[in-house]
């Protein structure tokens, strides 16, 4: 090989590298999405709510028999689902507030949510979980060295099909009922006096 094709092999590479690196520090457009309705506008309530009551499994906590029900899907990995549930804490007394854990986030999610379904005191579960979120790397409870029945997984599975076909998206979200019959969502970042104007109730 003469000095004149090493020379030339040389300038080649040369610009084949630059052109690479010119093509690796070139940034791709920003995404933009359309920002998404807090109620999706195909969400059907009805659906959801009769569907929740007849077939899903969900968390209640205590308090009287005669509450009005809410229906809430939530994802153990969900922060705005802890920040939900706080704000509905204050309204137990008045609301039967039930959580229906669903799994759409990431593979913890339905172990996790089957893990709570399948105690002998799922509030009590459910408020564990809540109170081990900060766990990093987890988010709540470790399931590694629980037995999740598999009833309990196909539970959450249930309530994630309901979900879902209801045209519900985002976790935290849920349906509930007025005095009048009317239903009602209830949405991601929703305050305590926001939640007791949906059911008449006066907060402070």
């Amino acid at each position: 090989m003469n000095r004149r094709t090493v020379l030339g092999l040389a300038a080649v590479a040369l610009l084949s590298a630059c052109q690479e690196k010119s093509v690796d520090t070139q940034k791709a457009p920003a995404q933009t999405y359309k920002d998404k309705p807090l109620i999706p506008t195909d969400w059907d309530p009805y659906e959801m709510y009769s569907e929740f009551l007849s077939k899903g499994v969900g968390v209640e906590f205590p308090g009287p028999d005669n509450r009005p029900m809410a229906f809430i899907a939530f994802d153990t990995q969900c922060s705005w689902c802890m920040r939900l549930m706080t704000q509905t804490r204050p309204l137990q007394q008045y609301i039967n507030f039930v959580w229906m854990p669903v799994a759409v986030l990431n593979p913890h999610s339905e172990l996790q949510g089957a893990a709570i379904l399948s105690s002998l005191d799922r509030a009590l579960m459910l408020e564990r979980h809540e109170a081990q979120f900060g766990n990093e790397g987890i988010r709540g409870l470790n399931t590694e060295s629980m037995v999740v029945p598999w009833s309990a997984r196909e539970a959450v599975w249930t309530n994630t099909r309901i979900f879902r076909r209801s045209a519900a998206r985002v976790v935290p979200f849920g349906v509930m009922k007025d005095a009048n019959g009317e239903y009602k969502a209830i949405y991601s970042g929703m305050k305590t006096k926001e939640l007791a104007a949906l059911f008449g109730i006066k907060y402070e």
